[in-house]
């Protein structure tokens, strides 16, 4: 039973942290968008008019208001939240640990083997005395 309790406090914990309850409402109004847009333009303009950001519901309007608030808020402007996802144009070789899922093959693109010496080492300088 501890285990279980320790658990979901650290699930609330990171939620509070990554904004969890305006990612979920954002999540909310995102749903009623394509519910309320797909009989009128269909599922694929709904989607497109839905994740395109051009005409945002009354919803999204608040969540972004929330989460500007939040950031005029914030203590301290490092404490600001910047980025929480790598961006899509960052090349994977750049981070010190590449990302991977258990669902996701990462090709080794390059030979891991150390490279051989072509030349022998050069001799220490003589010494004196």
């Amino acid at each position: 039973m501890r285990s279980w309790l320790e658990k979901c406090l650290c699930i609330v914990a990171i939620l509070g942290v990554l904004d969890g309850p305006l990612m979920l409402a954002q999540g909310w109004a995102w749903m009623n968008m394509l519910l309320d847009r797909a009989p009128e333009m269909g599922v694929s303009g709904a989607l497109e008019s839905t994740f395109s950001g051009e005409k945002p519901c009354s919803r999204c309007c608040a969540i972004e208001k929330q989460r500007q608030e939040n950031e005029e808020k914030a203590p301290v402007p490092e404490l600001r939240v910047v980025a929480k996802y790598v961006p899509a144009t960052w090349s994977y070789q750049r981070l010190p640990i590449p990302i991977t899922g258990a669902h996701v093959a990462v090709p080794i693109s390059r030979n891991l083997a150390p490279e051989q010496r072509s030349e022998p080492p050069s001799l220490p300088p003589p010494r004196l005395g």
